[in-house]
Formats: structure tokens, sequence, C-alpha cells
């Protein structure tokens, strides 16, 4: 498929052997352990997604991982560029850099913005532009 809903390549063997373990997907082959599996079944799913993280990210800067107010938890890199890139477009940007080579996602969301996309291959570049 062409156009702004192709499927990106996502993951791969970056030119070598197929990977073993692909960590950019929650993906588990194995069963969740008991104890997850337990938490999972009693959990109340009505109240999921909560989406401030209000209570995740106190408990995040509880535990010393910084103030409340810099914690973003999402899904994943690709949910988290596409909030960003939204959250960016809101506030008036119409324009984005991306690294190249780098994550289709960044090209991916800014597109699908209309946002205008320019690539860079390194800090160096920019310093050019």
């Amino acid at each position: 498929m062409k156009g702004p809903h192709a499927l990106l390549p996502h993951g791969g063997a970056d030119l070598g052997p197929p990977v073993q373990w692909d960590f950019s997907t929650n993906a588990n082959a194995f069963a969740p352990l008991p104890g997850v599996q337990a938490a999972l079944a009693q959990a109340d799913r009505t109240q999921y997604p909560e989406p401030s993280y209000q209570a995740l990210r106190c408990s995040l800067s509880a535990a010393g991982l910084g103030p409340v107010e810099r914690l973003l938890p999402s899904a994943g890199n690709a949910e988290a560029i596409r909030r960003l890139t939204l959250a960016a477009a809101l506030a008036g940007v119409r324009e984005v850099w991306v690294p190249t080579p780098g994550y289709g996602e960044y090209r991916a969301a800014a597109a699908a913005l209309g946002l205008a996309v320019q690539p860079y291959a390194g800090v160096p570049s920019l310093a050019e532009a």
C-alpha cells in the first residue's frame, strides 16, 4: 500500500542476522508470570486507561524517576512520537526535523498532520541548515 496509510517497516535485522528478541512491541511468546496474571485478573478494566496517568506518574515520581509533570507514560515509542507530534502541531509547529536514517514513525507522524518534514543526519547538519 502507498500513501499516508502505508504500513511502515518496523524492526528488522539492520543488515545483520535476524534478531532473537524484538523489544519494540509488547508481544510475548510466553504466558505471563502467575503473579502478573493474577493481578490482571483482579484489575478493574473499566478504569483503564486513565488518560492523565496521574496515579502512575505520582508513583514513578515517588520512586525517584523525576517530577510528576515531566513523566509522560505511553504505550510505546510510536504512540509517544504521535502524541508529541500532535502536541507540537497544536502548539503551532508547522515544520519538523527528523533523523536520517531514523525511526520511520517520526516522518509518518509529521506527514499525517501535514507538517513539513526536513531530514537531518546529525547535529552538524542542523547547524548548516
